[in-house]
């Protein structure tokens, strides 16, 4: 008995250390705070070579508290997603919501299928999206309206990640280049990176045996002068950037950790690279390149390679950030917790694996119950979205 009530002293101790180290930044493997609106699309860019001017697709946007068809109130950085060779253009929905729950309309064409592939073209296409987005945002009466930001991205995996790097070459207004085991295309990403000035992050997977990293994204590294960052998942797979099995899976090696585990880090780190360069988070870069890479490369799970330096936080976040219009206690709790707020809201709760566990819409001021009987122990992060503040905090569940 004197043993299991000191095991669980330890375990409070080590929650309680925990929190305060995690108070320093955010979580950004897991939801963001906005709920996450979906939209099909459709335009013609008469700009395109001829059989390529019509795109069509889905958009994944941050939307409204109390209404999934409705943007949230804030203007937001443009993402434009880029496919695998053969791979649907819906396969990466856990990338997509995850980007969008942070404040990111999420563009993905449904574009270059099959066999007879164009990069230059797919590269093309991604670009028109952007500017497709950014007309939207400045036309009267779109569901875009003065909700579309200045900033841009480019982002894809395999074929997608090296026509992602192409549009460096075709559009002058992007702000930041991601690719996810980013392929050598036609004509040369490598080429075009060694004049590129802008951003960019690679992640790969050290077990994919479709695009080798050493000769496929090692020189596309190495090719690039701008600001960028490389991380290689320890045991990470060409095909586990999807959200589950695809035809990719068949031709390419497993690697050695899960799917799970390779979308989490990816999750990690495309999260803060694009909240320090789209939306000049100064904290975000800490992610990037402190502590947090730190870590997981000490621990095993990646290596990385960078020329960014880093700086210390400016500042960390918690509950008592936002003006007190929302408050959650006790910090510490075996099932009950109160949340008291003064705006309407929707408030969510995840665990640190970013599922989700609670989700309730609070109308008016007041004191709100709640019961969590069921839920495992461990850290949880709580987010409140009303109709133009955000914030989020942190729980620790005892059972």
């Amino acid at each position: 008995m004197v043993m299991k009530y000191f095991n669980k002293l330890l375990i409070q101790l080590f929650l309680l250390v925990y929190a305060a180290i995690s108070c320093q930044g955010q979580l950004y493997e897991v939801s963001g705070p906005f709920r996450v609106g979906e939209k099909e699309f459709s335009f013609t860019d008469a700009t395109l070579p001829s059989g390529n001017q019509r795109i069509t697709g889905r958009i994944f946007f941050p939307a409204h508290a109390a209404n999934t068809n409705e943007l949230a109130n804030d203007t937001f950085p443009v993402v434009a997603f880029g496919h695998g060779f053969n791979i649907s253009y819906l396969s990466y929905r856990n990338i997509y919501r995850h980007l969008a729950s942070w404040g990111y309309v999420v563009i993905s064409p449904d574009v270059q299928n099959g066999i007879n592939v164009n990069h230059r073209i797919f590269a093309q296409q991604l670009a028109a999206c952007i500017k497709y987005l950014k007309k939207e945002g400045q036309t009267a009466g779109s569901f875009y309206f003065q909700k579309i930001a200045s900033t841009s991205a480019c982002m894809g995996h395999s074929m997608g990640g090296g026509s992602s790097f192409l549009v460096a070459s075709v559009f002058d207004s992007v702000t930041a280049l991601v690719g996810l085991a980013p392929a050598e295309t036609n004509p040369s990403a490598v080429e075009v990176l060694k004049s590129n000035s802008v951003p960019i992050l690679i992640i790969s997977g050290s077990s994919d045996n479709t695009t080798p990293e050493s000769q496929h994204q090692a020189p596309m590294y190495s090719a690039s002068p701008a600001s960028k960052l490389w991380i290689s998942l320890r045991g990470g797979a060409h095909c586990k950037f999807t959200d589950g099995p695809t035809i990719c899976d068949l031709v390419s090696s497993p690697g050695t950790i899960s799917r799970e585990e390779q979308l989490t880090l990816t999750r990690k780190y495309i999260t803060p690279f694009l909240g320090y360069y789209l939306k000049n988070i100064s904290d975000a870069k800490t992610y990037i390149c402190g502590d947090s890479i730190l870590a997981d490369s000490a621990s095993g799970r990646l290596q990385f390679f960078t020329n960014i330096s880093c700086t210390p936080p400016t500042h960390t976040f918690a509950n008592e950030l936002t003006n007190s219009f929302i408050s959650c206690y006790p910090t510490i709790f075996t099932n009950k917790f109160v949340v008291q707020v003064r705006e309407d809201g929707i408030f969510r709760i995840f665990n640190s694996k970013g599922k989700q566990l609670f989700e309730s819409f609070l109308v008016g001021t007041g004191n709100y119950y709640f019961n969590l009987d069921d839920s495992e122990e461990g850290l949880l992060i709580w987010y409140f979205q009303s109709s133009n503040k955000v914030t989020q905090g942190k729980l620790i569940k005892m059972n």
